[in-house]
């Protein structure tokens, strides 16, 4: 079996591209789509350059007595920021793994 690191990086390296950014829908209010792609990424559906792609869609989810989640904005801020914080992460691993 590989390297868990390889494996994240592999996952890294296959998702829309960075940067990725929260874009709360104001016709829908709690929700938020997760956008990414760099200015010149070129969209999923053929779409002009600089044009973005979904990446994700957050909403506040309903509970059973009727009132709903209140943590939407936190996971759509978390997601948004997950591609930058995990290259982070994998730097400063590689770069521990080679400190003696």
């Amino acid at each position: 079996m590989g390297d868990w690191l390889d494996e994240v990086k592999a996952r890294r390296a296959a998702i829309t591209p960075p940067p990725w950014w929260d874009s709360p829908v104001l016709a829908a209010p709690g929700t938020h789509t997760i956008r990414g792609g760099p200015g010149d990424f070129r969209g999923f559906d053929g779409s002009l350059p600089g044009d973005t792609r979904p990446v994700a869609r957050i909403a506040p989810a309903p509970f059973e007595d009727g009132g709903y989640a209140t943590n939407h904005d936190a996971d759509a801020d978390f997601i948004a920021h997950a591609p930058a914080d995990v290259e982070r992460l994998i730097a400063e691993v590689e770069r521990l793994r080679d400190d003696p």
